[in-house]
C-alpha cells in the first residue's frame, strides 16, 4: 500500500511539473506575441495572426497569454505562485465574471466540489485494516489539515 501512495504521489509531482511547464511556455508564446505586435504595422496584426498562428489558439487564449506576460514582465503577477494556467487567470483576474470561483466553463460544479468528490471516492478505495501501523500514522498525518478544515465547516 505504502508503495501504491508513493507511486500516487510521484504522478501529482509530475503532473504538477507539467502544468507549471505549461504555464511557462504560455506566458513565452505571449512574450512573443506581444514583441511581434509591435513590430507589425498598425491595423494588420489581426492579418498576421490569422497568416502565423494555428488555428487552434484562438483570440481569447491568446490575448490571455499575452496578458500573462505582460503583467509577468512588469512584475505585478508572482507566476512562481501559479498551480497551474488556470490558476494563474485567477490571479491575474482574466477570466470571466463569476467564472473565478473555480467553476469551468459549461458546468455548475465548483471545481473545489470535483475535487471533494475524487478524495472521497480515492479514500473509499483504501481498507484501513490492511495499513500497516506506520502507513495508518502516514494516513492521519496527510489527512490532517482536511479533518482540521471540516471542523471549520
Amino acid at each position: 500500500m505504502l508503495e501504491l501512495v508513493n507511486e500516487a504521489n510521484q504522478v501529482g509531482s509530475s503532473a504538477a511539473a507539467m502544468s507549471a511547464e505549461r504555464l511557462r511556455k504560455c506566458v513565452q508564446v505571449g512574450a512573443f506575441l506581444l514583441r511581434w505586435k509591435q513590430s507589425v504595422p498598425r491595423g494588420q496584426w489581426q492579418a498576421w495572426l490569422d497568416e502565423h498562428l494555428p488555428d487552434d489558439l484562438n483570440d481569447r487564449t491568446r490575448q490571455r497569454w499575452m496578458k500573462l506576460a505582460q503583467l509577468d514582465s512588469e512584475g505585478r503577477l508572482d507566476l512562481e505562485s501559479a498551480r497551474g494556467l488556470r490558476h494563474a487567470y485567477q490571479l491575474a483576474q482574466l477570466l470571466p465574471e463569476g467564472d473565478s470561483t473555480g467553476t469551468k466553463q459549461g458546468s455548475s460544479t465548483p471545481t473545489y466540489i470535483v475535487h471533494v468528490s475524487r478524495l472521497v471516492t480515492a479514500l473509499g478505495l483504501i481498507k484501513p485494516d490492511e495499513l500497516t501501523l506506520a502507513e495508518r500514522n502516514s494516513m492521519k498525518e496527510r489527512l490532517a489539515p482536511v479533518v482540521a478544515y471540516s471542523a471549520r465547516l
